[in-house]
């Protein structure tokens, strides 16, 4: 029995050249779930309420340059078979340089504050922020923060990502005792509170391709594959949050909205190519053929998407646009 489960392990990839949000916040498995019918999650609502006046605190923008994917097809645990088959899908963007990031968290800054004032919201000069004496205790950091792979020969490398903040502005982007860099900096609602007007941050992350697992198991067959679609995307987790000042025990004057659902363009913006090492087919190979003793097989691709700069960054304003519109949109509505 276990000849036979082990010709039946197989690890496979497919492409797409582009998707839409019907594709995106997938779950592991295959398949993708529906869209729900509010795509943003609001905790207190009423903070927003009387609020005709904003002060933009942080704002910044995420884009993932670098991310992977894995399926795996396993025995069920009643089942005495151990084969299994493995996927992991890596892909990388290429041609979009910082100054086009940079271009694009312009943008991003400009266009929000647009909405702000075309949502009916007086956004108050940063000035008054800065008079707080909690201002100048507020982390500030360099722009663009970078963050790249960590133990890629044992692991194939992890997310990585450039964090910028819109030219001229001050980028908090400190990590705060060992956790990872927030959504908003700490400190900021005593900030608000001192200034006396509620503070909005935000933080988009922009995303360049979609990746889909799914995974077959039976008796006698195992599948794993991983589906890479391109397009770029505002990703779920971005968010937006209102700091008005320190909430007590029984008393929350704040609120944050998440993207639950994350909005994505249908242009093509580049070409996807095949970046698989030497090395990494020879690994392929070898586990193929070990998987036929072992009854298990893994296997890892990683493809390139050279990217056309203008095409690239007119998907982003598309979805960065919309994503505008959506958080503030929903702000004015709570007013």
């Amino acid at each position: 029995m276990k000849l036979l489960s082990v010709f039946a392990v197989f690890a496979s990839i497919s492409l797409l050249a582009s998707t839409a949000n019907a594709f995106l916040n997938l779950i592991p498995g295959g398949g993708a779930p529906s869209k729900p019918a509010d795509t943003l999650q609001v905790s207190n609502p009423s903070a927003f309420i009387g609020k005709s006046e904003l002060a933009v605190g942080s704002f910044k923008v995420t884009f993932v340059t670098f991310d992977k994917s894995s399926s795996t097809a396993t025995a069920s645990m009643a089942s005495p078979d151990s084969g299994f088959a493995k996927m992991t899908l890596r892909a990388r963007l290429a041609g979009v340089d910082d100054a086009v990031f940079q271009r694009l968290t312009d943008f991003a800054y400009q266009d929000f504050i647009e909405q702000l004032e075309t949502n009916g919201f007086k956004v108050v000069d940063r000035s008054r922020l800065e008079s707080a004496p909690s201002y100048a205790k507020l982390g500030v950091v360099s722009s663009p923060v970078k963050v790249v792979s960590t133990m890629t020969a044992i692991t194939g490398g992890s997310r990585e990502s450039a964090t910028f903040s819109p030219s001229g502005l001050p980028l908090y982007h400190k990590r705060e005792f060992g956790a990872a860099p927030r959504a908003v900096p700490f400190g900021i609602h005593a900030v608000a509170d001192e200034a006396g007007v509620p503070v909005i941050n935000a933080h988009y992350i922009v995303h360049f391709a979609y990746f889909q697992g799914s995974a077959t198991s039976t008796s006698d067959l195992k599948i794993a594959k991983v589906t890479l679609g391109q397009t770029v995307r505002i990703e779920h987790g971005s968010q937006a949050e209102l700091a008005v000042g320190h909430g007590g025990t029984f008393s929350n004057p704040n609120s944050n909205i998440i993207m639950t659902w994350g909005e994505a363009s249908d242009m093509p913006y580049g070409t996807t190519s095949d970046a698989t090492s030497d090395a990494q087919v020879a690994a392929n190979t070898f586990s193929s053929v070990v998987g036929v003793f072992s009854g298990g097989s893994m296997s890892a691709r990683e493809y390139l998407i050279q990217a056309d700069p203008a095409k690239y960054s007119e998907a982003a304003k598309d979805v960065i646009g919309r994503a505008n519109k959506l958080f503030v949109g929903r702000m004015g509505s709570l007013r």
